[in-house]
């Protein structure tokens, strides 16, 4: 028992530590929603936030699987001016995302396999965005795919991603550990996004 206090306590502790240096980092040096303006031609989704328990997917054809997450999209756009977020619970404090575009009902898949919020991150939003925005900021651990239909737990961070046409792509991550040879879920084949510091110019105009 004492045992698993302390790995909590420690796990506590450098989340803590990744967000107070997220918020000591100059605002010009972290991705801000304004720094991804998308026009806004639909009327805002007036309804809560898209959610289906996980016992709405379980045991159902695949096109029936589908047609739920539309379901959940319906009631207008949430994010990048015509998608909207549709999440679904795939464990405690765990979260599955799709984005659903209202326009034509296609549904995307994200770059991670599901989002889990960290121990000491329960008052900040496990994935956030905007209407009039292309960011989507995921505060958590990624579950990173792997072969076999597989993946691994991902450590504790703050992922930045902005939507491009129909894929998410990480412009920034701020992450808590001391593996360097890990590569954050939808990071550019063969580059790795800065830690801490600005990022380039490419990186804040891309996508506009």
């Amino acid at each position: 028992m004492q045992a698993r206090l302390g790995v909590v306590v420690i796990a506590t502790a450098l989340l803590q530590t990744l967000l107070g240096q997220s918020a000591s980092i100059s605002k010009e040096c972290l991705p801000q929603f304004e720094d991804y303006p998308v026009p806004t031609p639909l009327v805002a989704r007036k309804t809560r936030a898209a959610y289906l328990s996980s016992y709405e997917l379980i045991d159902i054809p695949r096109a029936q699987y589908s047609a739920r997450i539309r379901a959940a999209a319906k009631g207008g756009p949430d994010f990048a001016g015509h998608y909207t977020i549709v999440q679904a619970t795939c464990g405690s404090d765990c979260h599955n995302v799709w984005i659903v575009d209202v326009t034509g009902g296609e549904i995307y898949s994200t770059p991670f396999v599901g989002a889990n919020r960290c121990v000491g991150g329960f008052d900040v939003p496990l994935v956030e965005y905007r209407l009039n925005s292309s960011l989507l900021v995921v505060t958590g651990s990624l579950e990173i795919p792997e072969a076999n239909h597989t993946f691994k737990d991902g450590p504790c961070g703050k992922y930045y991603y902005r939507w491009d046409h129909d894929a998410l792509t990480l412009v920034r991550s701020l992450v808590q550990t001391k593996d360097t040879t890990s590569f954050p879920p939808g990071a550019r084949s063969g580059t790795k996004p800065p830690i801490l510091g600005c990022p380039t110019a490419d990186a804040k105009t891309a996508g506009r």
